[in-house]
């Protein structure tokens, strides 16, 4: 694997350059001889106490930069080099100084420099090594530094001291260090945390320093290839990451991709349950991933760009209904579904309790589904929202799976266990808390005790695969009724022209017949008038002969004799000729009679054509007028592919009827029904669920010696329950850590556009098929890692910045492998969504114009902010205080929010959102007093509520991505000394195309526009108060 080798190694070496950095707050101070838990300090708030962050060997990251420079020969200058600090290892003291448990990290970065000048650039277990060492040292740094058991004393026992932490320090430094390495200081950070509520509870303290996650994927990746292979969807990835070529087909350019995709057949049979029909887009890129990634044996990639609005979790949501759909159809295959399910293991939870792990069926075991993403917000979401009542509107009675399980164990507002947030050890047991041992404070119905409790009968589970196999029966009658309407539209068409060509042809015939008709008219009266001539020739030819001269004169007269010889041949003459001609008349009116019987028949015989077309055009004609009336935009006909570009087309999914979608989710109800009744039905026969969910909770919680067969079964089990699992790129590593390539069936990547390449790289190997959904022209990754160390580590392995590259994501490289899309900005981008339901004008139309080159139609319904503040740019000048704050600007957004309170008497829904990580932390510390005052008089609000609205409602663009409220301030900040930032924020539209598209109706700018409004993207804010 060649040129695969090349990216992977090189991923799984910048991974180790991940720095750790110290947080940018004030948090963070140089240690000094007073050591703080000496005096000691006491936290302010009583269920709070105060927590110490040591930060061992801290220097400048320029000193790496540098170092690799010089590692690689580069004599390129770093314009932008980056002055922050790091550490070579961190720990936790508690408010005594005492060293918390689980929380001492160190750093990869010195190591790996260290690598570089022991030549091992090539070697890919770097990871190995590391944690050995790592091992080793925590080891050193724990164990007796005393001879004697009892006097125990280890670096790490004690109170600390400022003495030892240097010591610490030292050790770690020699392990460490690379030949030049710079002086070190120590750094201490100073918080309050809350107390555990139970002492007994388990440490759930982590390390500050967290080295990249990715490590050990990449070197089991790269390891892997030789035993075997890469399955479609990585391989695809990976080739995309190369930067290989891949057909493409631009949608706008090739209609008929669309229009052969959306027809009735490829709809799936299930949809989420909701009265609202999905746009174009959203639905063909439904379709695609149905037909060409569902089948048992179908494998691959696909992407879908979702501009902010655009209805990316409703399309998440469609695609989860039909896998779940598609299940239920194998489900009910079974007439017995323990059947389904056979033993392979057993796992020891307990010295009492062994249970037997069985692994279900492979025909029910490809719908379970991972979403992740490097954004927790985007992570959660999804798995939050999925099981809410509220979305599913209009059938929130309807559907359940579990209902009372998931109403009492995890939220009153959810309908069903369909989703669940998993990754990191603090989820995990949430969700192993809650729905299977239940909470302690509470009586509740968990998911355990009704397996135990319920034994549903064969008769309760035939009769819930009847109505199944009912409602999808009905499905498909409607499908064939739309296909139908579909045929008759494109027939219609066709017996238009076949009319045309009938009545032409009856025309032609009468034409012709009426030609012969007069013909042989015309010639009888010629043949009657040629008679009359002959009968007068005759006539003449009689009396010619009465007057025959006598005898004598005849015979002696030569001269009569002549004359009269010449004058009866003249009339003889005449006579015959005539006689011919009439003969030759009456001959050719014979052929016409022929001809004109002839055409008689040809003509009924058209004219019965004509007549069968014509009526069978005309109950076309009312058929599918009678279909278009039904589906309105919906219904497709040669003048709605002629209008692909324009709104009412991209608005609408052709050939769909609101029947079908009401019976799709109809369908996704009753697929529901059969999915909990096959658990419970199946579960009867010795417990197989049961005992398979209490190995694999036991497993999540403990690990324990399990083959990955055995690990596998557990999980497929637990996806027949809970079918949907979240959790972060971060913690997939771990959660699924002994599972192997083409292990989850689904993976979906939301936010995809802000994960760098190699983050995806460990899920979508263990993937089956890969969906991924993100945006790049929206908040780009975040990449910690020196550009420098970047360029030199690709340009060793022979890569180009198409293939390594700061504004690279897991979106952009999933792009270039989807064959169906769009070009957007000179950019390929995959399976567009191009309906926004979001913002309003101004905020639609100008990122609309500075993102998507107004590839996008608004479809968003107006209606009332609740707020007084209008769309504008607000100047206000002033002096930056610390790096980006301006005060000036802080006290009128100040006076804006109170001005909200007091008309609505109550917070409003806002978010007040700056490119910069300051000025957000400053505005929440000013507002704090003053909003509390101005709610005051309406509704008090207490410290923790009001910081928890703080912290939701006002931050930096990039965490808010995929979030909206009514209104929107963008605080930009800077003055004339620093307006060099603003050239880094609008070095790109992502930063502002987020910012205005959190707002749904209202958005206001507040800044210096000497400063902004010449800047590119940024100066189209001058037109917000004119629109």
């Amino acid at each position: 694997m060649p040129d695969y080798k090349h990216i992977l190694s090189c991923w799984h070496k910048l991974e180790h350059f991940s720095p750790a950095l110290l947080p940018k707050d004030n948090s963070v101070k140089r240690l000094g001889e007073e050591l703080p838990w000496m005096r000691p300090l006491e936290a302010k708030d009583p269920r709070k106490t105060i927590q110490y962050t040591i930060y061992l060997g801290v220097f400048s990251l320029t000193s790496v930069s540098d170092f690799v420079k010089k590692f690689f020969k580069d004599e390129s200058i770093n314009p932008n080099p980056v002055n922050a600090k790091v550490c070579y290892a961190s720990f936790k003291l508690d408010c005594q100084g005492i060293y918390i448990q689980n929380t001492f990290g160190l750093s990869t970065m010195p190591w790996a420099l260290k690598q570089l000048e022991e030549d091992k650039v090539e070697t890919d277990t770097w990871s190995e090594d590391f944690n050995q060492l790592k091992s080793n040292m925590f080891e050193q740094l724990t164990e007796n530094r005393k001879e004697l058991v009892e006097d125990f004393l280890s670096y790490l026992s004690d109170t600390q001291t400022l003495e030892n932490l240097q010591e610490i320090q030292s050790l770690i430094i020699r392990k460490l260090k690379w030949s030049t390495s710079p002086e070190t200081e120590i750094y201490i950070r100073t918080e309050e945390v809350f107390k555990k509520n139970n002492p007994s509870d388990p440490d759930e303290s982590n390390a500050d320093i967290l080295n990249s996650f990715y490590i050990d994927d990449l070197e089991r990746i790269i390891a892997s290839y030789e035993k075997e292979g890469y399955n479609t969807a990585f391989k695809n990835y990976l080739s995309a990451c190369l930067n290989e070529d891949f057909a493409h087909s631009d949608l706008s350019l090739h209609p008929e991709i669309l229009k052969e995709s959306l027809i009735p057949e490829n709809y799936p049979d299930g949809c989420w349950p909701s009265p609202y029909g999905a746009s174009l887009m959203q639905q063909f890129a439904v379709n695609t991933v149905n037909k060409e990634l569902a089948g048992e044996k179908q494998e691959g990639l696909f992407s879908v760009n979702g501009p902010p609005g655009t209805g990316k979790t409703t399309l998440l949501r469609d695609i989860i209904a039909a896998i779940l759909v598609k299940r239920a159809k194998k489900m009910v295959g079974f007439t017995d579904p323990a059947k389904a399910f056979r033993k392979i293991g057993e796992v020891q939870v307990s010295d009492k309790y062994t249970p037997f792990i069985y692994a279900p069926d492979p025909s029910i075991s490809d719908g379970g589904i991972v979403v992740a993403s490097s954004n927790n917000g985007a992570v959660e979401n999804i798995s939050k929202e999925l099981p809410l009542k509220g979305e599913v509107k209009g059938y929130s009675d309807q559907v359940g799976y579990f209902r009372q399980v998931s109403e009492e164990c995890l939220d009153e507002q959810y309908w069903g266990i369909i989703a669940a947030v998993l990754g990191n050890k603090e989820n995990q047991r949430k969700l192993i808390g809650s729905i299977w041992n239940g909470n302690s404070e509470k009586e509740t119905y968990t998911l355990k005790q009704q397996l135990a409790d319920y034994k549903p009968t064969e008769e309760e589970w035939l009769n819930v695969v009847s109505s199944f196999k009912k409602k999808l029966h009905e499905v498909g009658d409607e499908k064939s009724r739309l296909t139908g309407f579909m045929k008759d539209e494109e027939n219609r068409e066709k017996i238009r022209i076949q009319c045309e060509d009938a009545e032409n042809r009856l025309t032609f015939d009468k034409e012709e017949l009426n030609k012969r008709e007069n013909a042989s008219a015309l010639l009888s009266a010629e043949i009657e008038e040629g008679t009359r001539r002959r009968d007068e020739i005759k006539s003449e030819m009689q009396l010619l002969q009465s007057t025959r001269p006598g005898f004598f004169t005849y015979w002696f007269s030569k001269e009569v004799r002549t004359q009269y010889k010449k004058a009866v041949a003249s009339v003889l003459s005449e006579y015959n000729r005539q006689t011919e001609t009439i003969a030759e008349q009456k001959a050719r009116l014979q052929e016409l009679y022929s001809e004109i019987e002839k055409l008689k028949k040809r003509q009924e015989k058209s004219k019965k054509d004509y007549d069968k077309v014509n009526a069978l055009y005309t109950l076309l004609v009312d058929s599918t007028e009678k279909a278009r009336q039904e589906l309105k935009g919906a219904y497709a006909d040669a003048e709605f592919w002629k209008q692909i570009e324009s709104k009412e087309t991209q608005e609408t999914s052709p050939w769909y009827s609101q029947k079908l979608k009401q019976l799709q989710s109809e369908l996704f109800i009753e697929a529901m029904k059969v999915n909990e009744l096959f658990i419970l039905r199946a579960n009867a026969t010795s417990s197989r669920i049961k005992t398979t969910l209490d190995g694999f909770f036991n497993y999540l919680k403990t690990g324990g010696d399990l083959t990955e067969k055995e690990i596998q079964a557990m999980w497929n089990t637990f996806w027949l329950v809970v079918p949907v699992v979240s959790s972060t790129f971060a913690s997939i590593q771990r959660m699924s850590s002994t599972l192997g390539a083409g292990s989850i069936p689904w993976l979906f990547v939301d936010e995809a556009g802000q994960a760098v390449p190699q983050a995806a790289a460990g899920a979508i190997w263990r993937s089956k098929r890969a969906v991924i959904v993100g945006d790049p022209f929206q908040i780009e990754p975040v990449v910690t890692i020196p550009e420098q160390i970047i360029n030199n580590f690709s340009h060793y392995f022979g890569l180009d910045k198409t293939q390594i590259h700061t504004s690279l994501s897991v979106q952009s490289m999933a792009d270039r492998a989807n064959p169906y899309g769009w070009i957007t900005n000179d950019t390929w981008t995959g399976s567009p969504l191009r309906v926004h339901r979001r913002c309003i004008d101004p905020m639609f139309s100008i990122a609309n114009e500075i993102a998507y080159n107004n590839m996008m139609y608004n479809s968003t319904q107006g209606g009332a902010s609740g707020l007084i503040m209008q769309n504008g740019f607000v100047q206000v000048e002033g002096q930056v205080c610390g790096r980006h704050y301006v005060p000036e600007q802080g006290t009128v957004i100040k006076l804006m929010i109170m001005d909200e309170i007091r008309q609505l008497q109550d917070l409003p829904d806002l978010f007040v959102i700056s490119p910069f990580l300051e000025i957000p932390s400053v505005l929440k510390k000013e507002l704090r007093q003053p909003i509390k005052q101005a709610l005051a008089p309406f509704k008090p609000i207490g410290d923790d509520e009001l910081k928890k609205w703080l912290d939701a409602h006002i931050g930096t663009v990039h965490t808010f991505q995929g979030k909206q409220a009514a209104g929107v301030i963008l605080c930009l900040g800077l003055d004339e000394k620093t307006k060099g930032a603003a050239a880094w924020a609008s070095s790109k539209p992502n930063l502002l195309n987020v910012a205005l598209t959190r707002a749904k109706l209202r958005f206001v700018a507040v800044g210096d526009g000497k400063v902004w409004l010449g800047q590119p993207y940024f100066c189209k804010l001058k037109g917000l108060s004119s629109k």
